[in-house]
């Protein structure tokens, strides 16, 4: 759709880290699509580090709705009040005059209509946030990973041809830091700290428990990648996962748990310098694929992508998959029970051998 070139642009995408890394893509794109504009990101407190100081963002707007939650709860509800009109003051003076809620909740189109903004484009929006929008597209479930974004991309007058050229998932910049500093200093030798170069990155965790794969899974997976490898693996995830991740790592050979240790932009650090990635439907996992290491993701009661560069997707497509919130197994989840540990391998040797192919090296 083609209309005014907007002057300054809105983001509402509050949650979570896996679709803000997905919809990060939109920074360059539309940044190459209005050269001329500012482009904003509103975000929650939990992934706001992953935007700021980015090079295409003019500013990140953090609204932190847990602690009003808190806050209202408590008896506050004056307090927060006060603060719901301060913050929409603070979204109209930006002046934006194009926002976009990728995410097409009422929690998101509220501000959305806040904003003031003369257009307002909900991506399948929903719960009402519908009526809020100026226009609504729907979203683009893709097997293409970010296809609803790309979609989006297309909607305000873009081609196939310039999406592939510009949608390019993209993330806050590294500090200059080790992210493994610490690690090393209390878990390692000074030799093995020296040697510590190389490693493959597990990711186990995520918000929604059917979205998991077994323990005795994981444990197998790192005794194969052992012996095949003889890399040693790091267990990443938030700090809700710490002793979970101390109980699979206790089982595994080679194997150092990282959860609830790294910061989330430090977990994004460690990601892109890993031999492999290997995770579930989480937002870590998907770094692997915004960093183009070879990554394979085990998807059961979700699939929202089956093709992503340098990835091997493994979703068995069972008829009641994918279920997403609402499984039928009674806890069995076969979808994810039935993806073993040898086909994770197998899909590593096909990422590697596809690597091997690619390399300039390979003709001679």
């Amino acid at each position: 759709m083609q209309t005014a070139q907007p002057k300054n642009i809105l983001i509402i995408r509050l949650s979570a880290i896996g679709d803000v890394v997905m919809a990060s893509g939109l920074l360059p794109s539309l940044h190459a699509l209005y050269p001329e504009a500012k482009i904003s990101w509103l975000t929650e407190p939990a992934t706001a580090s992953l935007l700021r100081d980015h090079s295409l963002l003019e500013q990140v707007i953090v609204w932190d709705k847990a602690a009003w939650k808190k806050r209202w709860k408590s008896g506050e509800k004056l307090g927060v009040l006060k603060d719901v009109l301060a913050f929409r003051r603070q979204l109209k003076q930006a002046n934006f005059d194009l926002v976009l809620d990728t995410q097409g909740l009422l929690k998101s189109g509220i501000w959305a209509w806040m904003s003031g903004a003369k257009r307002r484009v909900g991506l399948g929006s929903k719960e009402g946030s519908q009526h809020l929008m100026t226009e609504v597209t729907p979203r683009d479930d893709g097997a293409i990973i970010s296809s609803e974004y790309r979609g989006l991309v297309k909607y305000l007058g873009a081609d196939d041809a310039f999406v592939e050229q510009h949608y390019k998932m993209s993330l806050n910049q590294f500090s200059d830091s080790d992210p493994l500093a610490e690690f090393k200093a209390s878990k390692l030798s000074a030799e093995q700290a020296s040697q510590f170069s190389d490693y493959i990155v597990l990711c186990p965790y995520t918000t929604r428990p059917q979205k998991h794969w077994f323990d005795h899974h994981w444990i197998e997976l790192a005794k194969q990648l052992e012996s095949k490898y003889q890399l040693p693996c790091l267990v990443l995830g938030g700090p809700p996962d710490k002793p979970l991740a101390e109980k699979l790592v206790a089982q595994m050979p080679n194997a150092f748990n990282l959860a609830g240790e790294t910061s989330l932009m430090a977990s994004n650090q460690v990601i892109s310098n890993a031999r492999f990635v290997v995770g579930v439907d989480t937002g870590i996992t998907h770094m692997g694929i915004m960093h183009n290491v070879p990554t394979v993701t085990i998807f059961g009661s979700t699939c929202p992508y089956s093709q992503a560069p340098n990835t091997k997707v493994l979703y068995l497509n069972k008829p009641c998959s994918p279920c997403r919130r609402r499984p039928t197994c009674g806890g069995s989840f076969d979808c994810l029970l039935e993806i073993t540990p040898d086909m994770v391998i197998e899909a590593l040797a096909q990422l590697e051998l596809t690597i091997f192919q690619q390399s300039p090296c390979s003709n001679h």
